[in-house]
């Protein structure tokens, strides 16, 4: 089988092309020119320059493929508009459904997130069946993700191709280029201050969910979605395990809900004349809150691995160090 990969420079990318080559799939990547291949070097695929928001593009893209996994996504949380994610979150996916019709694609993964479904407790993490709620409803990137995760869904119900949907959490591991995720380790790794957010969420290795979406393929049933996720920690929770692996002892502040809520406020005033960031209130209350999922239906379908985040923390230092974007030394007091 041969699949089309769209966002293949990406944390997640990366990780999907290396274990579709691994399951011995055949492997087409379209990237921009603009792009760095440089995950892609030395790999055994083939390689296409074009862009995801061009439906020629995906038609070419999608040429001799039997599946098509739409990874890309435009995730800047910077954005003060919903139509500043149109193109890229909604109308690539538009774009991705045409081709498979044009190309009697087999079967279509399409990459979601989580949050577009609504969160639960650790007791009672969400599942696939909940709907989103405030204050996930309220991102507008979240928002552009579940618009095209119907757009997804409708094609499910009306066309010959099988649509399947993916919805990890927040991943983490090797291969983190930008770095995207990776962020929260790098900020608080050998740091002697830690600033701890109340709330947490849900944590999973990128390696477990590039095999839940290759299994996807195998054995991903139409118009289903799937959560691919696995630890469910608080901020501190997950804190204390970078710090494990640092062997670095930090000072870890908790900052209050009321104090976060009021900086996220400010900072999405200052946008309204022009002065953007990626946190905002939205984002602050995001980080006020349990984002807790559960894997159930993954584990029982997809075989989805449950790798320990102490792992995908290891993994993703590693990488980092080997990148040289993080010092390989402890700074003790």
């Amino acid at each position: 089988m041969k699949a089309l990969v769209t966002g293949s420079t990406g944390l997640l990318g990366a990780n999907v092309v290396r274990q579709l080559l691994s399951n011995n799939y055949q492997v087409k990547v379209i990237i921009r020119e603009t792009s760095n291949a440089g995950l892609l070097e030395e790999l055994d695929l083939e390689l296409m320059y074009g862009n995801i928001t061009s439906a020629e593009d995906v038609a070419d893209g999608a040429l001799s493929c039997d599946a098509i996994i739409h990874i890309a996504a435009d995730t800047n949380q910077h954005y003060t508009k919903l139509n500043e994610y149109q193109e890229v979150n909604v109308e690539s996916v538009k774009h991705v459904i045409e081709a498979a019709r044009i190309h009697n694609i087999k079967k279509v993964i399409y990459v979601s997130s989580a949050a577009v479904f609504g969160y639960g407790t650790k007791e009672r993490p969400g599942s696939e069946t909940e709907e989103s709620k405030p204050p996930f409803c309220d991102s507008l990137y979240l928002r552009s993700k579940a618009a095209g995760q119907e757009l997804i869904l409708a094609a499910a119900a009306k066309t010959e191709t099988d649509f399947i949907i993916v919805n990890p959490s927040f991943m983490l591991g090797a291969y983190d280029s930008k770095p995207s995720s990776g962020k929260i380790v790098m900020m608080s790794y050998n740091k002697h201050v830690v600033f701890v957010p109340p709330g947490g969420k849900n944590f999973i290795h990128v390696r477990d969910v590039a095999k839940g979406i290759c299994n996807a393929l195998e054995e991903g049933e139409n118009g289903e979605c799937y959560l691919l996720t696995n630890e469910n920690l608080t901020y501190a929770e997950f804190f204390k395990i970078i710090g494990k692996s640092s062997g670095h002892k930090s000072l870890y502040l908790h900052i209050p809900a009321s104090l976060l809520k009021f900086a996220g406020l400010l900072f999405s005033l200052l946008a309204k004349i022009g002065i953007k960031s990626s946190f905002n209130a939205i984002n602050a209350k995001i980080l006020c809150a349990g984002n807790y999922y559960s894997n159930s239906k993954a584990v029982k379908t997809l075989a989805l691995p449950a790798t320990p985040i102490s792992e995908a923390v290891e993994d993703a230092v590693s990488w980092f160090k080997q990148a040289g974007v993080l010092e390989d030394k402890l700074n003790n007091y």
